[in-house]
């Protein structure tokens, strides 16, 4: 039997940290009855803001995340479920006009995240009352035109982050490129697994991330896992460049 939102109207919680604290944890029984893998949650708002994060399972994703959610938002499909990194079961379940609901398992197949979806989606509209009013002039002012009035976004495929469109003027005007610079030079004496050096061979502060997960045809999330290793070690700085 599953569990449809509740009101919380007179239950006593008051900040919105305790609101959603309360609708993750009805969120995970529901889902318990369908998987029997341990589930954790992420809610992000169509902003790319994050109203509710499990930390510190998602830490390594929340550049990834806000720029996957930023960047294909309006195109992802109401109630469908993406699973845009391949390899890692994190499925992005678009729940309303506001916001995206993120499941990831650590274990077993990634296919288990599609029998979420019809536990996740009469959500919505709480969740859309717990986010409230959203400034959509953070996306109107970096783009010449509000995202509904782009046409074309209704003829776009289900997007996928390690292959974006160049010829998107979204991604183009919006998003900023992390590109990581290499500060610490190799003299071939490192003992260092062969994948990081790779990685670390691209980090001339001229390829971003997603140039560099496409050159070594490595998923980006796990280029981020290694490029964030090496920015603690001061090897690497960070540079966020149009």
């Amino acid at each position: 039997m599953s569990i449809h939102p509740p009101s919380l109207v007179g239950t006593g919680l008051e900040s919105k940290e305790e609101l959603f604290n309360q609708v993750v944890k009805d969120i995970l029984i529901s889902i318990a009855e369908v998987i029997t893998t341990r589930a954790y949650i992420t809610i992000v708002d169509a902003l790319g803001n994050f109203q509710y994060i499990d930390t510190p399972v998602f830490d390594e994703y929340i550049c990834f995340i806000q720029d996957y959610i930023q960047e294909n938002f309006q195109a992802l499909n109401m109630g469908e479920c993406a699973i845009p990194f391949g390899g890692i079961n994190l499925g992005f379940f678009k729940i309303s006009e506001k916001a995206i609901v993120i499941i990831y398992l650590k274990k077993g197949p990634s296919a288990q995240l599609f029998a979420l979806k019809t536990r996740l989606r009469d959500w919505g509209q709480k969740i859309d009352e717990m986010i409230g009013e959203l400034d959509y002039r953070e996306i109107s002012n970096d783009i010449e035109q509000p995202i509904e009035q782009l046409p074309e976004l209704e003829e776009m495929q289900k997007p996928f982050l390690l292959n974006p469109s160049s010829n998107s003027s979204i991604t183009s005007k919006r998003r900023m490129k992390v590109v990581p610079l290499l500060i610490k030079p190799l003299n071939g004496k490192e003992k260092l697994p062969l994948e990081e050096i790779n990685v670390l061979q691209y980090c001339d502060g001229i390829f971003s991330l997603e140039e560099i997960s496409r050159k070594l045809l490595c998923p980006l999330p796990r280029i981020n896992k290694i490029i964030r290793k090496y920015e603690k070690k001061e090897w690497v700085k960070i540079q966020r460049i149009r």
